[in-house]
């Protein structure tokens, strides 16, 4: 188990779909004035009430329509149209052959279109001759925005198991684990690096569901793909995708020892980490809406604890954070999908305006105030605050959350 991200996001599953905690009130002050606050022994700002707390007032300042990332494929450019851009009454083949037709239309002369999606979202990726033409092709009126197709990696590091946290609500922890749900009906996704079917922790409830990776074309900026052990039932050349389904669900240490477990690869090793174009996420997480939309009376769970780059803002283009794969699982949450996501290994705040955030939290709350993503953090399990990991020399270790 080899990333802290792996052990972040089990609490999340779990809490999306399999155990019920209800949080109880609690009116003990434990060194906290108010009897009101109903989690005594945790500071107010690290307590499990913060992810219910008053959203910061949000930014009305209108997204810019077109966005570039520093690491990105060369010329190549996510399209998002307009909502109304094509009608979600239609079916999956109609409104895929529409928005097809529309990016035949709105692409200049041959362009080549690599990703076309209806699902998640409405739009296509495209190579065009130079960023002059992103730029005018974002100004069209059916166009939502139009951003770089940027390069994204999953970052490892070693972290323990901590399933002692997660079947209680109250410290200090009893130092055992009961699962009081199996995620029997349930199919967990993991948007990540693939998984073997085949390991014995899965007895065949582990299946290959989406591999975004095999036909697409290696982005010039990634290291060839070297696996050489890859079949049709183990595409996981890295270990981080089917360590997170063991742990969502493996009959050892997984959480929901029954649930249906499936892989989206979305992401392969290069250079000792993982690369992938974001249009590969978007097209994951589209695979999910619509599999979901053709299959509604299914409980599904997907999670996400890959990372984008950190694209640096210039000054013509100031927000570097990718909206793309946001959009797709808002639009995937929306078709009934629920989601966890990692918030990143940077020991940052989500409540900070200035913090360039991996995963942005109005993902939280969707605009019909249900609620969307659970976004998870690594925590230290005996005083709930935020996990930091000093190194020798005072600064903090890669893993810190």
């Amino acid at each position: 188990m080899k990333s802290a991200k792996i052990c972040l996001v089990v609490l999340g599953v779990l809490a999306l779909a399999f155990i019920s905690m209800p949080m109880r009130a609690q009116n003990q002050n434990q060194g906290y004035p108010s009897p009101d606050y109903p989690f005594p022994g945790y500071p107010p700002q690290f307590a499990p009430s913060r992810t219910s707390r008053a959203l910061p007032t949000p930014d009305l300042t209108p997204p810019p329509k077109f966005k570039k990332f520093k690491y990105a494929v060369p010329n190549q450019y996510i399209v998002v149209l307009n909502d109304d851009a094509v009608s979600q009454a239609r079916t999956h083949v109609e409104r895929r052959t529409l928005v097809a037709n529309l990016a035949k239309q709105l692409a200049p002369g041959a362009a080549k279109i690599p990703f076309v999606w209806a699902d998640a979202l409405n739009g296509f990726c495209v190579e065009l001759p130079n960023e002059a033409a992103a730029i005018a092709l974002s100004q069209n009126p059916q166009v939502k925005y139009v951003e770089s197709n940027g390069i994204g990696s999953l970052t490892n590091t070693d972290a323990p198991e901590w399933l002692d946290r997660i079947d209680q609500l109250n410290l200090p922890l009893d130092h055992s684990f009961t699962s009081n749900r199996t995620g029997a009906g349930v199919t967990v996704y993991d948007v990540g690096t693939g998984v073997n079917i085949n390991h014995t922790e899965f007895g065949g409830r582990a299946f290959i569901a989406d591999d975004e990776v095999v036909n697409a074309t290696q982005p010039p900026e990634c290291a060839p793909d070297t696996c050489t052990w890859k079949s049709a039932t183990d595409n996981d050349c890295d270990g981080h995708g089917t360590a997170m389904l063991g742990l969502i669900g493996g009959t050892t240490y997984g959480v929901a020892k029954s649930a249906t477990l499936g892989s989206v690869k979305t992401t392969y090793p290069s250079n000792s980490k993982d690369c992938f174009e974001y249009a590969w996420i978007v097209a994951g997480i589209n695979w999910v809406t619509a599999h979901h939309n053709d299959h509604p009376a299914q409980l599904e769970v997907a999670n996400c604890s890959f990372e984008t780059a950190p694209n640096i803002p210039d000054i013509q283009y100031p927000n570097p954070v990718p909206d793309a794969i946001r959009t797709a699982v808002v639009g995937s949450m929306n078709s009934g999908v629920n989601y966890t996501i990692a918030v990143g290994n940077e020991n940052q705040s989500l409540d900070d305006p200035q913090t360039q955030r991996k995963t942005p939290r109005d993902v939280m709350d969707l605009e019909d105030g249900r609620k969307g993503a659970l976004l998870v953090g690594a925590e230290n399990q005996e005083t709930d605050y935020r996990l930091v990991v000093y190194k020798a020399d005072g600064t903090i270790a890669s893993g810190s959350t």
